[in-house]
């Protein structure tokens, strides 16, 4: 059992943790990763650049620990998605949870588009972003199902993910400031996207 010591002393950690990387974050975001340094993260974060060193050893550590942060948030909408949901619904609503995940964490959806995951082959890209890993999850449970016809899981969890990052995309830039039913526009597009592959099933 956890001493109150002990406890105190996570709490202090994870508190610490938090404001690097809110100020790692602010830079990316001003300045893009390229141009994060951990001197000015330090200043930021009202820390010395010798204490910012015992939570992360270089850049990289940094910049990784950005990316896997946003992959947490993003993977908690996915996760929230019911599973129990018939498989066209189910793929839907995976697109509609990025969607939102891009709507709450504006922030942490840019971050995705900046930082790279430390994955260097599609095989361990589906390891370790764990928000696609349950897409691809989803996809295939609904072919074991025979409720859709996909020649290869992963690539049909991409078409998807990729139709929603397009739309998030658009919303947040080209798009912004256009006037139209969003919503209605990419429920439909989900939807004629899944139906695709549930028609695979019939031929």
């Amino acid at each position: 059992m956890k001493s109150d010591a002990t406890h105190t002393r996570e709490r202090r950690r994870e508190r610490n943790l938090g404001a690097i990387l809110d100020a790692a974050r602010e830079i990316v975001l001003e300045r893009g990763p390229a141009n994060l340094s951990l001197r000015e993260t330090a200043r930021r974060a009202d820390y010395s650049p010798a204490a910012l060193y015992r939570y992360f050893a270089n850049k990289d550590q940094l910049l990784a620990a950005l990316g896997m942060d946003a992959v947490t948030v993003l993977g908690h909408h996915i996760e929230g998605v019911d599973a129990t949901l018939p498989p066209r619904e189910r793929l839907v609503a995976l697109g509609e949870a990025y969607i939102a995940f891009a709507d709450q964490h504006p922030e942490q959806f840019e971050l995705l588009d900046r930082l790279q995951l430390p994955a260097t082959t599609w095989e361990r890209y589906v390891e370790v972003a764990r928000p696609f890993t349950l897409i691809v999850g989803a996809v295939s449970e609904a072919m074991a199902a025979g409720a859709i016809a996909a020649g290869d899981a992963g690539a049909a969890a991409l078409g998807l993910w990729a139709l929603a990052h397009g739309f998030a995309a658009l919303r947040a830039g080209h798009l912004r400031v256009v006037e139209a039913p969003h919503a209605q526009l990419r429920r439909t597009a989900f939807e004629t996207y899944v139906r695709g592959l549930e028609e695979g099933v019939a031929r």
